[in-house]
């Protein structure tokens, strides 16, 4: 009876702890549901990250979109609308198209992303940010990428990282306008955000040459838009009882037996 009962606490707790590992952060869930393939609220839930909302910007959607200005003449031809969820400054000189792209390693996507016991999966999922960058200059340029180092990358430090987004890495980059967004805006600036094994999060930053004087203020403003919680955060953990050794029943039976 009582390893029975044992049993089921056990299964009782693991199902507590599963249904608050599962919870979508609702916010996240109304600000990005795109209705897309994979939603990027799905994407950034399924990799507990918290989208906070920033006094300094507003959110706006676009429904039918595709980003032709950073794309190269010989891939326009095979270029696709799809939705994009953005964030645009209150000037309305700088936007941010936010793509949180799936995990895809072989058949397995961001669904998995919780569990690692496949070595080669983990690694594969800790550099994927490493081939959207690649896939981004590719697209945007037309020329294969042979190594990262050729690329005009800036990497941030561990410690801004950190702070700014609770992530492991940041890497920006430009990429050429081909042409100008909405006839509005003729810079853009990447910004991929990684935390290990959670993915990662692209910004493809459009601004105007009067955004191009606020960009260190735009790009302040981000920080901690997306924040990447901690496991405290979202797992509740039940402390077992305490239980004064005296009063279990074979330790009491011991002490009888000793003190006659």
């Amino acid at each position: 009876m009582k390893i029975l009962q044992a049993i089921t606490l056990s299964a009782l707790l693991l199902l507590n702890i599963s249904k608050v590992c599962s919870q979508e952060d609702k916010k996240t869930k109304d600000f990005f549901n795109s209705g897309g393939y994979i939603s990027e609220g799905y994407a950034l839930d399924r990799n507990q990250v918290r989208f906070n909302q920033s006094s300094d910007f507003v959110f706006h959607h676009i429904p039918n979109g595709n980003l032709i200005c950073i794309t190269s003449k010989q891939f326009r031809a095979h270029a696709f609308s799809r939705h994009y969820n953005c964030i645009l400054s209150k000037d309305s000189n700088f936007i941010a198209y936010v793509s949180v792209p799936p995990i895809f390693c072989g058949d397995k996507d961001s669904i998995y992303a919780d569990f690692s016991f496949k070595t080669g999966f983990m690694i594969e999922m800790n550099t994927y940010h490493l081939e959207i960058i690649k896939g981004d200059f590719f697209v945007n340029t037309g020329e294969r990428v042979t190594s990262l180092c050729d690329l005009p990358l800036t990497y941030k430090s561990l410690k801004y990282a950190r702070k700014a987004y609770n992530a492991d890495t940041v890497i920006t980059y430009p990429l050429r306008m081909w042409e100008n967004l909405e006839n509005k805006y003729n810079h853009c600036q990447v910004m991929i955000i990684q935390k290990k094994r959670r993915g990662c999060i692209a910004l493809y930053c459009f601004y105007n040459d009067k955004g191009a004087k606020k960009l260190s203020h735009y790009i302040r403003s981000l920080e901690h838009v997306f924040w990447y919680r901690e496991p405290k955060d979202y797992i509740e953990v039940i402390d077992p009882p305490i239980i004064d050794e005296y009063e279990i029943p074979h330790l009491k039976a011991k002490e009888r037996s000793a003190n006659n």
